[in-house]
């Protein structure tokens, strides 16, 4: 399929040689591949190559090219991107920082099903950051994003439960949690 072209192959492989699944892990190597894929019209190597450039990994660190690619990926509907200008926004990563700008694109990335989304809105709620302070709707967001298999989401309503944010307090759900959370960790 690489010889042919086939843009989801290169992208899928750019993948792999970022992650060292199944090749020795190759950085350089992984852009080159979602550099390749994205000139072919590939929208995920658009916001894997952002991801690079955010990074530093395989390429010179790029803060306002990673933006530049996040915002292109975006445009063409790409719905990962969307949370990662929200990363940006609510860091002040290659934008100026604007935490309400970060809840309204992890609001909108939600709303198209993007998994990460919702622990971040989850983290902006608990935090007052960007929209108003509410701690319950933090941990519905958690208990979403945790049902869905996020660790972070996970050891965060533990974390909740362990010191009675959003919920009455309680120690033993928070020690199931962790455990859960621990044993996510070790088939991720």
């Amino acid at each position: 399929a690489m010889d042919k072209g086939d843009v989801d192959a290169i992208c899928n492989l750019g993948v792999f040689y970022d992650q060292g699944r199944g090749v020795a892990q190759n950085e350089s190597k992984a852009a080159r591949l979602f550099q390749q894929a994205m000139d072919k019209g590939d929208v995920a190597a658009i916001c894997n190559l952002g991801v690079c450039y955010k990074q530093g990994t395989g390429v010179v660190k790029n803060v306002a090219r990673a933006v530049e690619l996040f915002q292109q990926a975006m445009d063409k509907g790409y719905v990962t991107a969307i949370t990662h200008m929200g990363v940006c926004y609510q860091k002040g990563t290659g934008v100026a920082k604007n935490v309400a700008r970060a809840a309204e694109l992890y609001q909108e990335a939600m709303e198209k099903g993007e998994e990460v989304a919702i622990f971040n809105l989850g983290y902006c709620y608990e935090q007052g950051k960007g929209v108003a302070k509410n701690e319950a709707r933090a941990v519905a967001l958690y208990q979403e994003s945790m049902d869905k298999g996020s660790v972070s989401a996970t050891n965060r309503l533990a974390l909740c439960y362990e010191h009675g944010i959003g919920v009455i307090q309680n120690k033993a759900r928070a020690a199931e949690l962790y455990e859960i959370a621990a044993a996510m960790e070790k088939t991720n």
